[in-house]
């Protein structure tokens, strides 16, 4: 009789663009959990500063443990692609994800991996997360997770599409894991580049219960060159606003009709007050705060500690 390949338990996707610098953090972050039946699968996005001879080098170092290649094209493909390519050469049957410049506290994924086998009935685990780096920055979204945390559910799963239609409470790629069969169908769709993770969650919310971990097993870091940097600006509002009405066209799609109840609800309001801070109409403010004062007040909050705590690039 041949030998059978047994797949591990778990795929570990990093993509990796012009992070050489974080490389050895964030993939020594996975060599050392605690859960050990993970493969990590690195995919290369084009990079010019020497991190797809960094991912070899860990190959060739973790034989079996390891899978790093680059695009056919050499080129940069983009994050949709590159998560695409990553998840098409894995195995496991629960997908991790892991930003090439964050990292993992030693228990993440026993936690994560424990819940989704207690609870079939769970689709994505994620939990608190710890941002770093750039001062300002990190304190903002420090600010964000405080808040979000006060919002999450406690040692149950929950549904969580309404709150995907107003904003993403997960944050990041990095802090969730997700059973690979619910990933496979959403990932063939075709989706923006920007926001992607939301994305891919608020897909994932309209079939899928959550789960929240109250400890913080990730670790983001914000830095000029990341997703979660920079002031607010009037084209940032313009680009919010674009991706919420390509992704609201796209969950009515997946649902075979229009958004409903308080999903809906919460789309309207969302849209309403980011056209009028975007153009800035006279009046908007003080219609926003009469007619959605809650709605009116997350934004003002967000834009006004965006503004105060970020540096202007």
């Amino acid at each position: 009789m041949g030998n059978s390949v047994v797949s591990p338990e778990v795929s570990v996707l990093i993509p990796s663009y012009n992070y050489a610098r974080y490389l050895d953090e964030a993939i020594g972050s996975v060599l050392g959990q605690t859960f050990q039946d993970f493969e990590i699968v690195a995919v290369d996005d084009g990079s010019k500063d020497g991190s797809y001879e960094k991912l070899l080098a860990w190959q060739a170092r973790c034989p079996g443990k390891i899978i790093a290649f680059r695009h056919p094209s050499g080129r940069n493909e983009g994050l949709c692609e590159t998560y695409r390519a990553a998840f098409r050469a894995s195995s496991g049957a629960i997908i991790a994800f892991l930003e090439a410049d964050d990292c993992w506290a030693p228990e993440n994924l026993e936690r994560k991996v424990r819940v989704l086998k207690e609870n079939p009935d769970v689709g994505v685990v994620f939990s608190r997360y710890r941002p770093f780096g750039s001062r300002g920055e990190s304190f903002y979204w420090r600010l964000y997770e405080w808040a979000n945390a006060r919002s999450m559910p406690r040692n149950r799963s929950f549904d969580l599409s309404v709150e995907f239609a107003r904003r993403n409470p997960v944050a990041s790629f990095s802090h969730f894991v997700v059973r690979r069969r619910d990933l496979e169908l959403i990932l063939s769709f075709k989706s923006p580049s920007f926001n992607f993770d939301w994305w891919v969650l608020a897909h994932l919310s309209l079939h899928r219960r959550f789960w929240w971990i109250d400890q913080v097993l990730c670790f983001w870091r914000i830095h000029p060159g990341s997703a979660g940097y920079g002031p607010v600006t009037r084209k940032m509002l313009r680009k919010l606003r674009g991706f919420l009405l390509v992704l609201y066209r796209s969950l009515e799609r997946e649902r075979g009709e229009p958004l409903e109840g308080s999903m809906r609800s919460a789309a309207r309001k969302t849209l309403r007050f980011l056209e009028g801070a975007r153009g800035q109409k006279r009046g908007w403010i003080f219609s926003a705060y009469l007619f959605h004062p809650i709605t009116a007040l997350r934004f003002t909050v967000f834009l006004v500690l965006r503004r105060l705590l970020f540096e202007s690039d």
